[in-house]
C-alpha cells in the first residue's frame, strides 16, 4: 500500500502540472480499485504474488506454479509497454524483491525503446545498511539497477539519511542518483468539517492509532486496546483506531468487538478520512512506514512509531533514526505491552506543540519530481510500475 500511495500521489501531482500527459499504472494490489486515480490516469493490474508462510515466493491468488504467474506479469507488462510507448517509466518498488524478474521485464526497454527513461524511486531507509547491503550484493540488485536504471530517485535528503553511502552505491549508482526530499501531504478540510464528514462526535482531542496496511498491525491494536481496557479513570483524550484493509478478517473481528465495548473509540478498517484523521490527530501512533512519516512531518504532529515484527528490518532502523534525530518516539517490537505503549502514549500527548521539530524535514520531493519530468519530456506518457508482496 505505501507503493501505491507514494505513486498516486506522484502521478497526481503531474497530471495536475502536465496537461497533455498519460499516465498508466501497472500493479498488482488488491485493492487498487478502492483508490481514486487522477485524470489522464489508468491502471493495469497485474497477476499478485506473495510470501508465504515459508517467506518463499508464490501467486497470491491464481492457484498456478509461481513461474507461470511470473510468465502472465511479465508478458502483461511488457505488451503494455510496447503498446503504450511511454517516455518514462518510473519504478516504485523493493528492488530486493525478485530483482530478475525486474531485469528480465524491463531488459528489452534500452534496446527497443532506447529514447524512454527508466527510473527507480526508492524511500531513502530500506532497512539496516549491513543487511541491505549484503542482501544487494547476494541478488545482484546494484548490477541489475545499474544495468536498467537510467535514474535513481532517492525519495529523502542526505543530512537525514545518505542511501548512496550508506548502502555503499557503486559510483556509476550514484552518479545516477538524485535525492527528491520528502512527500508532501495535501492541504485538506477543516476541523470543523473534518468531524462532521468523519462522524466524529466527541470535541475531545484524539489519538490517531494506524497500522498501515494492516498486515501485520494485530500487535500494535491490540496492545493500544489493552491499554485503554485498563483504565479506571476517564482519559483526556478519545481514539481514532484503523486497521488497515489488508488486516486478516478474523483478526479485525477480534480487535472490532473489543473496541466497541469501549467509550470514545472510533474503530475503521480502512478510511477515505485517514488524512483528515491525522491532520487534526494530537499524537499518531503507528508502525513507521515511510509515507506515514511524510504526512506526520507535513502535519507537525507527535508520533509514536511502532515497527511490525516482520517489517522491523526497515521499520525499526527508520524508527532508530528519526528518534536519535529527535523527530519521533519509538517503541521496540519486542518489548511492546500494554502498558509500555500506555506510559509512551501519556508522555507524548501531553507535550507541547510540534511546530519547529520537522524544520530539517523538506517536503518537495513532488515539486522536484514534476520540475525533472518536465526536463526529460514537456509531453510526456509516463507508465509506472510497482509490486506489492505480503
Amino acid at each position: 500500500m505505501g507503493n501505491t500511495s507514494r505513486t498516486l500521489s506522484i502521478a497526481t501531482r503531474i497530471s495536475e502540472q502536465i496537461d497533455d500527459c498519460a499516465i498508466l499504472l501497472l500493479t498488482d494490489l488488491p485493492i487498487i480499485g478502492r483508490y481514486k486515480c487522477p485524470q489522464n490516469m489508468d491502471y493495469v493490474h497485474l497477476p499478485g504474488i506473495a510470501r508465504g508462510d515459508r517467506h518463499e515466493y508464490e501467486a497470491r491468488n491464481l492457484n498456478i506454479a509461481l513461474n507461470n504467474t511470473l510468465t502472465l506479469r511479465h508478458k502483461i507488462t511488457k505488451s503494455a509497454i510496447k503498446t503504450f510507448k511511454p517516455d518514462i517509466i518510473l519504478i516504485q518498488s523493493n528492488p530486493s524483491d525478485l530483482p530478475h524478474e525486474i531485469e528480465h521485464t524491463f531488459g528489452f526497454v534500452k534496446k527497443r525503446f532506447p529514447e524512454t527513461r527508466l527510473i527507480w524511486g526508492l524511500p531513502d531507509i530500506l532497512g539496516r545498511p549491513a543487511i541491505i547491503k549484503e542482501e544487494w550484493q547476494q541478488k545482484d540488485v546494484y548490477g541489475m539497477l545499474d544495468r536498467i536504471c537510467d535514474e535513481i530517485w532517492v525519495h529523502g535528503v542526505q543530512h537525514i539519511f545518505d542511501a548512496t553511502r550508506e548502502y555503499d552505491f557503486p559510483e556509476s549508482l550514484a552518479q545516477k542518483t538524485t535525492f527528491t526530499g520528502y512527500m508532501s501531504a495535501p492541504n485538506i478540510s477543516s476541523e470543523r468539517n473534518h468531524r462532521e464528514s468523519a462522524d466524529i462526535k466527541q470535541d475531545n482531542p484524539y489519538v490517531l492509532v494506524t497500522a498501515g496496511s494492516g498486515t501485520e498491525g494485530y500487535a500494535l491494536v491490540s496492545s493500544y486496546l489493552e491499554f485503554l481496557e485498563n483504565q479506571v479513570e476517564p482519559l483526556p483524550f478519545s481514539s481514532v483506531i484503523i486497521t488497515g484493509p489488508m488486516m486478516a478478517s478474523y483478526e479485525k473481528s477480534i480487535l472490532m468487538d473489543r473496541a466497541e465495548r469501549l467509550p470514545n473509540v472510533t474503530f475503521h478498517r480502512f478510511s477515505k478520512n485517514i488524512l483528515q484523521y491525522l491532520k487534526h490527530a494530537e499524537l499518531v501512533v503507528c508502525n513507521g512506514g515511510f509515507n506515514l512519516f511524510c504526512e506526520i512531518s507535513s502535519y507537525n504532529k507527535h508520533a509514536i512509531f511502532v515497527p511490525g515484527e516482520t517489517m522491523h528490518h526497515e521499520h525499526l532502523y527508520r524508527a532508530q533514526v528519526l528518534e536519535d534525530l529527535g523527530l519521533v518516539e519509538l517503541i521496540s517490537p519486542n518489548i511492546l505491552s500494554a502498558g509500555t505503549l500506555g506510559r509512551k502514549v501519556m508522555k507524548v500527548f501531553t507535550m507541547g506543540p510540534a511546530e519547529k521539530k520537522y524544520d530539517m524535514v523538506p517536503r518537495n520531493a513532488l515539486e522536484h519530481i514534476v520540475e525533472r519530468v518536465q526536463c526529460l519530456n514537456a509531453n510526456v506518457q509516463l507508465s509506472l510500475y510497482h509490486s506489492v508482496l505480503r
